[in-house]
């Protein structure tokens, strides 16, 4: 569950918010977008736990699914709202 005080940090200091709906879903699409590209690339590099490749390759062998990865990004977004 999100913190409220994270929470009211990141409202406060955020820049100005989109002009229309359709431009707050864009903005949110690309942020995930970004937040995919964190977990599969960017943060792996540093990673000694969960080097870059290894959700890849955990997939590949059967240890974790897309949907079951899915899953829990939805109950976490689901959570934290």
């Amino acid at each position: 569950m999100a913190d409220a005080f994270l929470v009211a940090h990141m409202q406060a200091n955020s820049p100005e918010k989109p002009d229309s709906d359709e431009a707050l879903r864009e903005l949110i699409m690309k942020t995930l977008v970004d937040m995919v590209s964190k977990l599969m690339y960017y943060d792996r590099k540093e990673d000694e736990e969960l080097p870059l490749g290894a959700i890849e390759d955990a997939v590949e062998r059967g240890v974790i699914t897309h949907t079951e990865m899915m899953a829990k990004f939805y109950e976490e977004i689901r959570d934290a709202g």
